[in-house]
């Protein structure tokens, strides 16, 4: 491409149009047709910028995570192991043996062609048992990276919003030391006061700063996790997240779920059947060879007959019971406490969702129009003149923190609402538990 950054072309040939009407401009005066041809061009110009298309969870952001270099290289892993398990298990190769004996003053050769029978008809349940690890940890990789994009999505629309209503803090803050500079020099309050309030406009500013920084840092993450350009305009992020908040779930409704959704116990199951495939596929008593054995004597003579070949343990299998008895129990209790661990943090997570849940409504329904009722009355006192201006400045002021406070908690609320999908196996933040 002659220009990598659509943007920088579109105002290489806005700034070129400009300077050719600034030319054209006295002929313009003359001749109209010539003006509406200039002014056309302009609204071609502008048309041709567009307008970035909004990124949501339900409009761009999924299309965006499964088309990301890391799931592809995911899937690209999913599918290289799948063969190499058809290469490791799926093939069993036979055996082929000879040997030439001496008798007397004549040899005698033998020779046989063997095929393992027992590892033949384990091969393909160790396959599918091995294919079904293979797609459930892609599964478990697929969801946490999922996760951790939603997240970073979160993460970057509270940032922004956060900012823009920091920034009115701040904005008000700056008139509020205007304010005391004037009081100052009308000797209406004292220097300490002024370098109070000075102070605190600095404390806000800092925080600004600091909250400016956190907008462009998550959103270049996120960004980069969904692998868009650092320029990227194609897309743009909303200016707040979804206010609609859904309705929590039981949390024991979602335990009594969890065994059929949770990739991670999915997967333990698999590789439990996975291991007791591959301990029954090393137990001596399934190694069983059948074949073809061939006799020539030195004479001529030749003989062909069916040949078998079998391993026989000195204790009959009991060490190998024991060892797969030994393997079952440690698995089980294995899975047993991961369950426990993904119920527990069902229970954290419901609970962490109805808290947030609940300070957001109070905030949204109760102390927010609280607030801005108590910033009206006073800016009627202001408008009677029984309130001064640094009233109203922090009665807005306190407004404006409360929603601050709203912003908090719904970013929370969506994160935990994101990681309780996670763990019960949902891609969507959407998507119905």
């Amino acid at each position: 491409m002659l220009f990598s950054n659509r943007e920088n072309f579109v105002k290489k040939i806005w700034t070129l149009i400009q300077k050719i009407y600034r030319f054209l401009r006295p002929c313009c005066s003359t001749y109209r047709p010539l003006k509406v041809l200039i002014v056309s061009f302009f609204c071609v110009a502008g048309f041709a910028h567009g307008e970035a298309k909004l990124l949501t969870p339900t409009a761009g952001i999924r299309e965006a995570i499964l088309g990301s270099s890391s799931v592809k290289l995911l899937q690209v892993q999913l599918k290289k192991n799948r063969l190499q398990i058809d290469q490791d298990y799926g093939i069993v190769y036979p055996e082929l043996e000879g040997k030439i004996l001496p008798n007397g003053n004549s040899q005698k050769i033998e020779s046989g062609l063997l095929f393992d029978v027992g590892k033949l008809l384990a091969a393909s349940g160790r396959v599918g048992a091995k294919r079904t690890v293979e797609t459930l940890e892609y599964l478990v990789q697929l969801h946490s990276k999922i996760d951790g994009m939603n997240a970073a999505y979160l993460d970057a629309v509270s940032a922004s919003k956060r900012y823009a209503v920091y920034h009115m803090i701040w904005e008000l803050e700056e008139q509020a030391v205007i304010l005391k500079q004037r009081q100052f020099k009308a000797g209406n309050i004292s220097e300490l006061e002024l370098k109070l309030a000075e102070k605190h406009w600095w404390d806000v500013y800092e925080k600004l700063s600091e909250l400016e920084f956190e907008k462009q840092q998550t959103h270049q993450s996120l960004w980069g996790l969904l692998d868009f350009s650092p320029t990227d305009n194609t897309w743009t992020l909303p200016d707040h997240l979804d206010d609609a908040v859904p309705e929590v779930p039981s949390a024991a409704v979602l335990c009594s779920t969890l065994e059929k959704s949770h990739p991670g116990l999915a997967l333990m199951r698999a590789k439990s059947m996975s291991d007791e495939e591959h301990l029954r596929f090393q137990q001596p008593l399934n190694s069983f060879q059948l074949g073809l054995a061939y006799s020539q004597e030195m004479d001529g003579a030749k003989s062909v007959g069916p040949a078998f070949k079998a391993a026989i343990p000195i204790d009959f299998g009991k060490s190998f019971s024991e060892t797969f008895d030994a393997q079952k129990e440690a698995a089980q209790t294995s899975y047993s406490l991961s369950k426990r661990e993904a119920e527990t943090a069902i229970y954290a997570l419901v609970l962490s969702l109805n808290f947030h849940k609940h300070r957001y409504a109070t905030l949204m329904k109760e102390r927010l129009p609280l607030s801005e009722r108590i910033t009206e009355l006073t800016q009627l006192h202001y408008n009677y003149m029984l309130s001064g201006t640094y009233e109203l400045i922090k009665a807005r002021q306190e407004s404006l923190y409360l929603e601050l406070d709203a912003v908090n908690h719904l970013h929370l609320f969506w994160k935990a609402w994101s990681h309780l999908h996670s763990v019960m196996g949902k891609g969507s933040l959407y998507e119905t538990l």
